[in-house]
């Protein structure tokens, strides 16, 4: 029974694997939500990410304002974060520099997905994107 016990679990781990690859494989994210998004049910769709306010606007400007100068650097988005009482924060209540620096490498936000364990890379996501694919080259 033991055995039995064993081989199902392991078959039924390696089916979860599969359903998750082929749902990044179809442009959905599988993990937790970045800062500025949010899962949503939509039927015939299931869990989607969309904009989360007024979390969406802030990670926005942040891009935005390091594109363009306004920031120089991550630590000034990092106080820009720690001015707005509402972002969130870790479970010590401080915003972390790896954080910052993060969100302003994770191509989700410009409506793509990537995934070194599934080995996607650039794949247009089914969620709507936060910023512009210039911003984000600019950003990087």
């Amino acid at each position: 029974m033991a055995a039995q016990g064993a081989l199902e679990r392991k078959q039924d781990g390696r089916q979860v694997a599969q359903k998750m690859r082929a749902r990044m494989e179809n442009g959905y994210w599988i993990h937790y939500p970045p800062i500025g998004y949010r899962y949503e049910t939509i039927k015939g769709r299931g869990k989607v990410l969309v904009p989360h306010q007024p979390f969406a606007d802030m990670v926005r400007e942040a891009f935005e304002g390091y594109a363009s100068g306004r920031f120089q650097t991550q630590a000034e988005i990092k106080r820009f974060f720690e001015s707005l009482p509402e972002f969130p924060r870790n479970n010590r209540g401080v915003i972390t520099q790896q954080r910052v620096t993060d969100m302003l490498t994770h191509p989700i936000y410009t409506g793509y997905i990537c995934s070194e364990r599934y080995s996607i890379h650039w794949l247009k996501g089914q969620h709507e994107a936060l910023i512009s694919l210039e911003t984000f080259e600019k950003v990087q």
